[in-house]
């Protein structure tokens, strides 16, 4: 598809404008929502004027070192390899959330596949939706909580998605 006039580009529906894409743009629709369409565009931009989301981010770190240190690690960037199991919802059974919030189930970092937490946004959960139960992604994510109560686990809060 191409863009038929300049269009503002939105980060999620109803968010301000983060930029604009200009007419002729190829796009590719990936997902509708009502009167809204996500797409993807194709471009070039200059190497110097782009970073890694969570560029700052530790990867070195593991599950083990988080629990043994929880206050160190909370609120800190982390970027991780790890293994989608699900998304899930949280009940009133689960005191570290919310009741209705959204997160995912995921073993790592890799290669040691502990079990963790991830706190899903409201506007990543439909990327996270299209993730297969085994995907292994790389992601990157806060430090919520370094010990869950019941079974101390880490509890991220996730800030993007790199397939």
């Amino acid at each position: 598809m191409i863009l038929d006039r300049r269009t503002q580009l939105f980060p999620a529906p109803n968010q301000p404008a983060s930029g604009t894409l200009e007419p002729g743009n190829p796009v590719r629709v990936v997902e509708r929502a009502g009167d809204w369409v996500r797409v993807e565009a194709a471009g070039w931009v200059r190497a110097s004027d782009v970073r890694r989301a969570g560029g700052d981010a530790e990867s070195t770190v593991t599950a083990a070192d988080i629990r043994a240190h929880p206050e160190a690690w909370q609120g800190k960037i982390l970027r991780w390899t790890i293994q989608f199991i699900g998304l899930e919802t949280a009940d009133e059974l689960r005191p570290d959330f919310t009741p209705g919030q959204r997160y995912i189930l995921a073993r790592g970092p890799a290669p040691e596949y502990a079990f963790i937490y991830i706190v899903v946004p409201p506007d990543k959960v439909p990327e996270v939706e299209r993730l297969q139960p085994l995907d292994s992604v790389t992601v990157v994510a806060r430090v919520v909580k370094g010990r869950s109560a019941y079974l101390a686990n880490p509890i991220l809060q996730l800030v993007d998605i790199v397939r």
